[in-house]
């Protein structure tokens, strides 16, 4: 449920962050130290994200006054706030997905798996239960 009230505003994040975020990951591939790349990011997607904001901020505001445009221009870091949730979200749905459709796919394993694991389990309730009983846990 949460996931949908969440698209409107992740369609929006996603069109504000979009264009910028892909420029710095390119910008970002330069650098040949891992550190110097995370900075590039890091430094990167803070001032062009800030310069986006700003920019809506004062569009919205120039046509619809002060306080729209200052609400516009908070509104930016918070529909990218939750695209990045969303998206996470979707990734996560999508591996279960995945996951359902390989056991599926290959029930027979899943079951020999699982048949395994309660004889590995089996075999260890005994030697859990003495070591717990003489105080060796």
């Amino acid at each position: 449920m949460k996931a949908t009230a969440a698209v409107p505003v992740a369609m929006v994040g996603t069109a504000i962050h979009i264009i910028p975020y892909e420029v710095i990951k390119r910008l970002a591939r330069i650098p040949g130290n891992e550190g110097m790349r995370a900075t590039v990011k890091l430094a990167g997607c803070l001032v062009s994200f800030s310069v986006i904001y700003g920019v809506i901020g004062w569009i919205v505001g120039t046509r619809f006054g002060i306080p729209a445009g200052l609400a516009a221009s908070a509104a930016g870091p918070l529909s990218g706030y939750v695209t990045v949730l969303f998206f996470e979200r979707l990734r996560r749905i999508g591996g279960l997905v995945e996951m359902l459709h390989l056991a599926r796919g290959r029930r027979t394993t899943l079951t020999s798996l699982l048949a395994s694991r309660e004889a590995v389990v089996a075999a260890a309730d005994p030697l859990i239960s003495s070591s717990a009983s003489r105080g060796l846990s």
